[in-house]
């Protein structure tokens, strides 16, 4: 009887191996085909945040330029912008990387691409925006906190000596003059006109219709590939079949992205003795000089 019982279990691991083995054979040559599959590497670098320190984006943009690998880089954007001066830099570095080295970007937006992000955008070979996404805002401002009221209503005196009528333009605890308003409405202005006129250039748009186009308006996708702001509506599949195009591309494509550093790594990598401390110190500092330090977006 254990002689038949151990035939009848031997027969069904042998009935199951027979009926299991073609799945992992095909498994088996899928994976090692996809392996053995002749592939191009692609960049693919994020923005995703408020525009101010562009030190990584830099180094990742020159790392991904250099690397003769790599045959094109895939933008992707959802940020509202952020400093003017960081996303100019930004903008003029991947001008002259491209330059340098010949390799097609194509920038990507689902939601939103706007201010710097969008002066950024237009450094790209090929705009692709969602339908409804966020496209434009092509102006300038510049923020800074005024409380001195504020500190009248408590009866809080400040006084400042200064020298010079526009010393004390950004200065939180004092009314601005008339003079010094004028003077921040033509750093505004200034840099707006800097904005619209890189945008022309690379959009190919009229300035004598920059109304239509600037003026810091708001477009969806769809309005925006309308005004010429962007190339195409689309997703990732339009990006990836459009950046094939641009680079000659043939094969499958492999997908590069930067290493990002977590908080994690920053608290305790950091050759700092107490890097906690330090972050909230620096966090602290970045909040009072936010404060402190108007910037043109």
């Amino acid at each position: 009887m254990p002689k038949i019982i151990n035939f009848f279990i031997s027969l069904f691991f042998l009935l199951l191996l027979i009926n299991l083995t073609p799945k992992l054979l095909k498994e088996i040559k899928d994976q090692y085909k996809n392996m053995l599959k002749p592939k191009t590497q692609i960049a693919r670098i994020k923005i995703n945040n408020t525009i101010d320190d562009i030190s990584f984006l830099q180094e990742h943009f020159e790392k991904f330029f250099k690397n003769k690998e790599i045959k094109a880089i895939l933008l992707e954007i959802d940020s509202p912008g952020g400093a003017a001066g960081s996303s100019q830099a930004l903008y003029n570095e991947i001008m002259h990387l491209k330059v340098a080295h010949t390799k097609p970007v194509v920038a990507l937006t689902y939601n939103l691409c706007v201010s710097g992000a969008y002066n950024i955008a237009i450094a790209a070979d090929y705009i692709i925006a969602a339908p409804s996404a966020l496209i434009g805002s092509i102006g300038s401002y510049i923020n800074q906190f005024k409380i001195n009221e504020f500190l009248n209503q408590w009866h809080i005196q400040y006084e400042i000596e200064k020298s010079g009528a526009y010393k004390s333009a950004l200065n939180p605890f004092t009314q601005s003059t008339p003079q010094q308003q004028e003077m921040l409405q033509q750093l505004a202005d200034n840099c707006y006109q800097q904005f619209i006129k890189d945008v022309a250039c690379r959009r190919k748009l009229s300035l004598k219709n920059a109304s239509e186009w600037a003026n810091g308006r708001i477009f969806t996708g769809t309005q925006a590939l309308k005004n010429g702001l962007v190339d195409e509506i689309g997703s990732e599949f339009n990006a990836a079949q459009k950046i094939k195009e641009l680079a000659l591309i043939e094969h499958e494509i492999e997908w590069i992205k930067p290493t990002y550093p977590s908080l994690f790594k920053k608290l305790f990598t950091s050759q700092d003795t107490q890097p906690l401390f330090s972050l909230i110190q620096q966090t602290k500092a970045q909040i009072v000089d936010y404060l402190n330090t108007p910037t043109i977006h």
